[in-house]
C-alpha cells in the first residue's frame, strides 16, 4: 500500500514541477512579449514625436520668413 502511495506522491510531485516549469516559461514569454510591444510602441511614438517636431520647426521657419503669408 505504501509503495503505491509513494508512487502517486512522486507522480503528483513531478506533475507539479512540470506545471511550475510551464508557468515560469509562460511568464518569461509574456514579460518579453509585453516588453517588446512596449519598446515598439515607444519607438514608434518617438519617431512620430520627432517627425512632428521637425515638421513644426520647418513650418515655423517658413512662417517666420514669410513663405506662408498671404500678403503677397
Amino acid at each position: 500500500m505504501f509503495g503505491t502511495l509513494h508512487k502517486c506522491l512522486d507522480a503528483s510531485r513531478d506533475l507539479w514541477r512540470i506545471l511550475l516549469l510551464c508557468f515560469r516559461l509562460w511568464r518569461i514569454y509574456m514579460i518579453q512579449t509585453l516588453k517588446n510591444k512596449r519598446d515598439l510602441y515607444m519607438n514608434v511614438s518617438l519617431k512620430k514625436t520627432k517627425a512632428y517636431g521637425d515638421l513644426y520647426k520647418i513650418m515655423h521657419f517658413y512662417d517666420k520668413n514669410g513663405a506662408f503669408s498671404h500678403n503677397d
